[in-house]
């Protein structure tokens, strides 16, 4: 009798601990499956917000703002003396010359904040002048005047492009060219997000 009962006590053990084990496997399974879950979601997270901003990068130049122009300056300076001008002494010439500004965002800035199936919020810089440039070839110098004692040297030139440069930046953006920037921007990057299926979309600036 006592036999019987030590093997009947052995055998609910065995069967304890093979519940006991099954039920360790099951939620060390559990545990398994949901890091692996979570990796999946990370790495997918990490695979579409890098195609997001490759998409982004391959629009980056439609969403810049083009301003073509062309410019014509003149140029006249008198050689001082304690700042009083000395007669017979003036230099001076007309100048003509195209150029063109580019705005936009730096792509450097782009952050996904957040994303889902069909919602994605990105933060960016605010638009700024990306590029001026000058086409040398287009510069015309005309009217030239020289004196004896004030020659007009190539650095007056460039000098004087360069100060030229800064007000028409300053003349361009005073007139709302970064709004228009922005508004490019935006509306660039609205069309190629909802072109990928997005259909919350918020797009704010950098804090810094």
């Amino acid at each position: 009798m006592q036999q019987l009962e030590f093997k009947r006590s052995i055998k609910d053990v065995t069967i304890f601990i093979l519940l006991t084990l099954l039920i360790i496997s099951s939620i060390y399974s559990l545990v398994l499956y949901n890091k692996s879950q979570q990796a999946l979601s990370q790495s997918n997270k990490s695979i579409n917000s890098t195609l997001i901003v490759e998409r982004i990068s391959g629009i980056w130049e439609l969403a810049t703002t083009k301003y073509y122009y062309t410019n014509v300056v003149s140029y006249k300076e008198n050689m001082k003396i304690n700042d009083v001008e000395i007669p017979f002494t003036q230099k001076g010439f007309l100048i003509k010359y195209d150029g063109y500004l580019k705005a936009g965002i730096d792509m450097n800035s782009i952050k996904i904040l957040s994303e889902s199936t069909d919602q994605v919020k990105i933060s960016i810089s605010k638009p700024k002048i990306l590029d001026h440039t000058i086409d040398e070839k287009s510069i015309n110098v005309y009217d030239e005047k020289n004196s004896v004692f004030n020659n007009i040297k190539i650095k007056d030139v460039f000098d004087m492009l360069t100060v030229e440069k800064k007000k028409m930046e300053d003349k361009i953006i005073e007139n709302g060219f970064l709004e228009e920037a922005d508004k490019n921007t935006r509306l660039a990057l609205e069309n190629m997000l909802k072109s990928m299926g997005f259909t919350s979309i918020e797009i704010i600036y950098n804090e810094n």
